[in-house]
């Protein structure tokens, strides 16, 4: 009997050894895990808040400062993060589908001892009817009223509307057409400055930092006097639009017009 015992035993051991048993693969459950994870950190890092390197400008800036902005991978839930409300309609991205889809600071960006502003936008207009307006001296009580002294980007032109007045009155201002091709992605410079009570808007069409100096004191695109609220915030108005950064800074214009 012991003899029968011993042998029942060693097969069965021998049988484990030739096939052992199979161990639960969770390759693939891992792999999806980390895409995950990986994919929640790559959005938390395009939905960012940083100061990044001034523009001086010496005799009209005291200290000169700028913030980075980079909402790619912001949405209505998380954009709060990073000192901004916006929307439900404004999806990730940061896109807009109409000009109910807006994106306000939850605090004052403009005011204190340098109290003019340079906005640096990277945008996208998605649709023939697209308009961007970037909405400076924003007064008004969250995210769906605010209004102020605006910079508004069409695929044809670009122009301005005073606060307080319908977004279907618009000013041509002074300079040359400046046309935003749909589906191209651009970069416009905007400096927002408070003169004798009203705004002065200027706009260059291309990157703040690759302006040179003389750039800066000759202005493609700028009017004045604007109206505005006397409010301090930032809005933008996204209508068929997309936005994936901005630059907040001191202002970087060298000269001026007639009011400042």
């Amino acid at each position: 009997m012991k003899k029968l015992l011993l042998l029942i035993f060693t097969i069965s051991t021998g049988c484990d050894i030739i096939n052992p048993p199979k161990k639960e693969d969770n390759t693939g459950t891992l792999a999806a895990l980390f895409l995950a994870t990986r994919n929640q950190a790559s959005i938390a890092s395009n939905c960012t808040q940083a100061s990044t390197v001034a523009i001086s400008n010496p005799g009209k800036v005291t200290t000169a400062t700028r913030t980075d902005y980079v909402v790619s991978g912001c949405s209505s839930s998380n954009l709060f993060s990073i000192g901004f409300l916006s929307d439900a309609s404004v999806t990730s991205g940061m896109t807009g589908t109409s000009t109910s889809s807006r994106i306000v600071s939850v605090g004052d960006i403009f005011g204190g001892t340098d109290a003019d502003r340079n906005i640096e936008v990277t945008f996208r207009l998605n649709s023939a009817t697209s308009s961007l307006d970037v909405v400076t001296r924003a007064t008004g009580l969250g995210v769906a009223s605010f209004d102020g002294s605006t910079v508004r980007i069409t695929p044809s032109d670009i122009v301005f509307r005073n606060s307080g007045a319908s977004s279907t009155i618009t000013i041509p201002g002074n300079g040359t057409v400046i046309a935003s091709a749909v589906g191209t992605t651009f970069t416009y410079c905007i400096d927002a400055h408070l003169e004798s009570g009203s705004s002065h808007l200027i706009v260059w069409n291309k990157a703040c930092s690759a302006l040179t100096t003389a750039e800066r004191g000759a202005y493609p695109k700028d009017a004045e006097p604007i109206t505005t609220s006397g409010g301090n915030r930032l809005g933008f108005i996204l209508n068929n639009v997309t936005i994936t950064n901005f630059k907040i800074g001191t202002k970087i214009a060298t000269s001026g017009r007639f009011l400042e």
